[in-house]
């Protein structure tokens, strides 16, 4: 390469730094410009809203004109962003006033809906339905206008735009409600993540046990991905469902995924009618698939006794390193002693050893670290 060829390329690299440069200035002048628009706004939202907040703790109507306002100014997402913010901001102070206010608003959601959906922009969208939810918590209640709205967009193919919708209706506290929307995922086949779904129920706001009871009535009308879905929330929440799962395990003809739920919940909530089922699936007398022994081996760590100590040193032995692995952090919740466990480690069965004297390494590791803190 030639001197000019050179010449041209440092030249070339001088403009390209320029170039950033200049954009990097331009970047901070249009964001200090938009942040003291948003200053502006943000006091002149705080003084309207404050206005009539204060009217109503007083008796009377919030300002007609301050609703005509905000109507229309609410159509820009960066004007809706800043009503949210103050609205969050005086929540504490006017916690009584706001459901009436959220409520003489609510006429303005209306025309909103139309203008966020008709852009064909999720993100936009999204943000509008996490709007409704935050008022949502703050009104204490939800509009019919408002379900319609939520239930639709759980039709929606964006995940943002479903599970901000799904949070509104968790957190409206509405057993009915809440049903509706798992049968609208599960009739339109919605793939929806199931972990999110069961963390979801797990937030719901209402009476749990009226949501529980409300599910099992409709259990049998739901697909089976639902049906885990229902299961594992309940698998969280409430010891006093053993009958009706009870029942799921013993029956054959359920999904295994269901039965895979049940296991786990008579992991979590022992029972003494479950336990017999459980020895016999982590022995695998009935030659099931691997998974049906892997988690009633880590299930029966909430059952001490000889029996299930006999039961999960044989799994030692299984080939399948998940069972084996399952087997062995139950011995050691179980506090098996090392006399208990001097056949596996006398024994020829040298992948037996190693996971359970892995198990017992890591269980002496964590009590040496809570000591030491």
């Amino acid at each position: 390469m030639n001197g000019m060829g050179v010449e041209l390329l440092v030249y070339i690299y001088l403009a390209v730094c320029l170039a950033m440069i200049f954009f990097n200035i331009a970047t901070i002048i249009i964001s200090k410009r938009r942040e003291k628009a948003n200053e502006k706004r943000r006091a002149l939202y705080t003084s309207i809203i404050r206005q009539d907040l204060i009217s109503i703790r007083e008796g009377k109507q919030a300002d007609r004109r301050h609703y005509r306002y905000m109507k229309r100014n609410m159509r820009l997402q960066e004007n809706l962003l800043v009503f949210v913010q103050v609205m969050l901001k005086l929540q504490p102070d006017f916690s009584a006033e706001m459901p009436a206010y959220l409520d003489q608003l609510s006429g303005a959601m209306d025309p909103l809906i139309a203008h966020y959906k008709k852009h064909n922009d999720p993100i936009r969208y999204a943000f509008f339905l996490y709007t409704l939810r935050v008022f949502q918590q703050m009104s204490g209640v939800t509009p019919p206008q408002v379900e319609s709205i939520l239930l639709d967009a759980l039709r929606e193919p964006n995940t943002y735009c479903r599970e901000n919708a799904l949070q509104a209706i968790y957190k409206s506290g509405e057993t009915g409600l809440v049903i509706r929307a798992l049968e609208v995922i599960d009739s339109a086949q919605i793939n929806h993540n199931k972990k999110l779904l069961t963390d979801g129920l797990l937030s719901f706001t209402g009476n749990k046990d009226e949501l529980m009871d409300g599910l099992w009535n409709v259990f049998e009308s739901f697909g089976t991905e639902m049906q885990v879905v229902i299961l594992d929330y309940i698998r969280f929440c409430a010891p006093s469902h053993s009958d009706r799962m009870l029942a799921i395990l013993k029956d054959e003809k359920r999904s295994p995924e269901l039965r895979f739920s049940c296991i786990r919940y008579f992991g979590k909530y022992p029972n003494k009618e479950a336990y017999p089922i459980l020895i016999e699936m982590a022995q695998n007398t009935a030659n099931h698939r691997w998974e049906y022994q892997a988690i009633a081996c880590s299930s029966l760590a909430g059952y001490p006794g000889n029996e299930t100590v006999e039961t999960l040193k044989r799994a030692l032995h299984v080939s399948n390193w998940y069972v084996r692995y399952n087997a062995s952090e139950s011995l050691t919740k179980l506090g098996a002693s090392y006399v208990d466990l001097i056949d596996v480690f006398d024994g020829n069965d040298r992948y037996a050893r190693e996971i359970l004297q892995f198990q017992l390494d890591m269980k002496y590791n964590q009590q040496k670290e809570a000591v030491a803190r």
